[in-house]
């Protein structure tokens, strides 16, 4: 006698996992069970092994696991790609390792879905108990950032959705059917900007994205992005060049790839600079000279990429 499959969770939990600091990663995934524990939904961790040894033992008991496999170091994106494809849940939240939910998140992200199902829904992030500005705003051009960072306003009363710019990958929330029909991921972006991406094509197709007040996910910063500052600042580059390509005119495109030219010149130029900070930054000019002042490149090689 056959035994009968598992009932679907009612949400999936995507985690790319890369060299994932393992007490941020237990950070995350207690979360993830604290929360669905409040919310009294069943969850299942979908993590995908994007490189290193894949943590198993972090995951709480009781938690339903699926361990996905990459090629290897495939990039973000493509990685949540295919946990979004082993989802069988009807929502996914894609969550960072290195991010936690506060307890009444999955409940907040779940009633925001039931009230808004084709929308697009980012938790509110914090990093050091600071909003993270850069969750919600886009840019193509460093000046525009500032400009708008500025701007933004931390008070926005009591409304529980707030439509946004831009969903951060860090703790997206959707129907699965609707992130699946988006992509959601375009796989030509290594890392980084891959949202800003998602976030374009999602409003030109008229689908709002709105952030999650009551839905808030403290933010850490990943240990990797010291480990792997090069191919950090490389990917930056890369998946800033790239999402302005696709969607903006040429010579908005071009006229951007100056200005960050002059930016990286300017920082290597500045007093005091570290040996690491500056490898960093000028890995920033291997991504500029690839791309020069072509409409569009190859897929970045994490292995020549500084």
């Amino acid at each position: 006698m056959s035994l009968a499959a598992p009932a679907p969770s009612d949400v999936d939990v995507v985690i790319v996992h890369f060299h994932s600091d393992r007490a941020l990663l237990r950070r995350c995934l207690d979360s993830v069970a604290d929360a669905a524990q409040h919310a009294d939904l069943t969850v299942t961790v979908i993590l995908v092994d994007n490189g290193g040894s894949l943590p198993v033992e972090l995951v709480p008991d009781g938690v339903r696991f699926v361990p996905v496999k990459s090629r290897g170091n495939i990039g973000f994106g493509s990685a949540v790609n295919l946990g979004v494809a082993a989802a069988s849940a009807e929502a996914v939240l894609v969550l960072n390792p290195d991010a936690a939910l506060e307890t009444p998140a999955l409940a907040a992200f779940r009633a925001a879905l039931q009230q808004e199902p084709e929308a697009l829904l980012v938790g509110w992030m914090t990093r050091d108990g600071q909003v993270e500005r850069d969750s919600y705003i886009d840019w193509d051009f460093s000046v525009e950032r500032i400009v708008k960072r500025t701007r933004w306003s931390d008070d926005l009363g009591d409304g529980g959705l707030l439509p946004v710019e831009k969903v951060s990958g860090g703790a997206l929330f959707a129907r699965t059917a609707v992130l699946r029909t988006l992509g959601p991921f375009d796989e030509r972006f290594f890392m980084y900007c891959e949202d800003a991406d998602l976030s374009r094509r999602a409003r030109s197709a008229g689908r709002p994205l709105l952030a999650v007040r009551a839905a808030r996910v403290d933010h850490a910063g990943s240990a990797s992005e010291t480990s792997f500052h090069p191919l950090v600042e490389a990917a930056r580059a890369d998946g800033a060049i790239r999402v302005t390509a696709l969607h903006r005119p040429r010579v908005v495109s071009v006229l951007q790839r100056v200005e960050l030219a002059l930016v990286t010149t300017l920082g290597l130029a500045r007093p005091g600079l570290d040996r690491d900070a500056r490898r960093a930054r000028w890995a920033r000019t291997a991504s500029l000279r690839r791309w020069r002042f072509r409409t569009q490149v190859p897929r970045m090689d994490p292995d020549h990429a500084s």
